[in-house]
């Protein structure tokens, strides 16, 4: 006699295909939902700035985006809100780039994951900061003439030469 596992449903607050598949990957490998996971995509606000300027306002937006995939998939298992933020490090007098990921579960509790923190080369946080209110992503297009590089990959692929991409 075979138990049935059940399978979870994760609604993702990104139509962004690189966000995504990263996303999938990790929920994928993970001892509690290998195997039993389907995934669905929502375009959500994340109700703060294009360019988030502090951890706080990092972490609201993406709870904010798993609140908002609640309302898109209120019959999903577990909600997921992502954000990403580039800040100065004052001591180092550098700029390092970091996301965040907030996972839901349908009973509204909820957890915070960090990635990794990557130095932003200088003159892209020059533009970042500049006052112009531009995001990573017109800067890269600007620097690199690459379209859409949210879709095509993300930002450090370029300044690393292909060796770090989105799922990372």
């Amino acid at each position: 006699h075979l138990l049935k596992i059940p399978t979870m449903h994760f609604a993702i607050g990104t139509t962004n295909i690189p966000k995504s598949e990263a996303i999938e990957q990790v929920l994928m490998t993970s001892i509690y939902t290998k195997w039993q996971a389907t995934f669905s995509n929502y375009k959500v606000a994340s109700w703060v700035s294009d360019m988030p300027l502090s951890l706080e306002e990092i972490r609201t937006g993406a709870k904010n985006r798993a609140i908002y995939c609640r309302r898109e998939a209120p019959n999903a298992d577990y909600f997921v809100g992502m954000e990403w933020w580039v800040y100065k490090d004052y001591e180092w007098e550098n700029y390092w780039i970091m996301g965040i990921v907030y996972i839901e579960n349908k009973d509204g509790k909820g957890h915070y994951g960090y990635s990794y923190h990557l130095e932003v080369p200088e003159q892209v946080a020059e533009k970042l900061f500049d006052g112009r209110g531009r995001d990573l992503e017109e800067i890269m297009h600007e620097l690199s003439g690459e379209e859409r590089i949210g879709d095509a990959g993300w930002s450090p692929s370029l300044w690393s030469d292909g060796m770090l991409i989105r799922k990372d």
